[in-house]
């Protein structure tokens, strides 16, 4: 279980961890299948690198909520969970990229998935801060 270091209360409990582990797994493999499919068909070159990541923003919010759904987090649980989600995911992109970056795409196009990794991992952690405070002005 995830402890907070500034809280004596437990974070996640072991089926909200199992759960987020898990998200960050397959969530990992659904976005290196979309890329690498796409790279080779130009989708992070100049041309169409702008539609890409603004797809990308708009593809994780659903993302989000169904990690909010899957480990069933409340108010305060969400950025930590899509945190935790994103450490997984980035953990296994830091390995591929370091083993087998010809999963994501040719030599030429690698640095250009690299960018659109760290950028949709932000737009991860960006929509679960907006998630909270959506949630904290409706009283939740």
């Amino acid at each position: 279980m995830a402890v907070s270091p500034h809280r004596s209360v437990v974070l996640f409990n072991k089926g909200q961890v199992l759960a987020l582990v898990a998200s960050g797994i397959s969530l990992w493999a659904g976005a290196a299948w979309l890329l690498g499919t796409l790279a080779p068909l130009g989708w992070v070159d100049d041309g169409l690198r702008a539609w890409t990541y603004a797809l990308t923003l708009a593809g994780t919010w659903p993302a989000v909520l169904l990690v909010v759904r899957l480990a069933r987090l409340q108010p305060g649980q969400v950025v930590p969970g899509v945190a935790l989600v994103t450490l997984v995911a980035l953990f296994i992109d830091g390995l591929v990229f370091g083993w087998t970056p010809q999963l994501y795409a040719a030599p030429a196009r690698q640095l250009a998935c690299a960018a659109l990794v760290l950028w949709g991992a932000g737009c991860g952690l960006a929509l679960a801060f907006l998630h909270e405070w959506r949630a904290a002005g409706r009283g939740a």
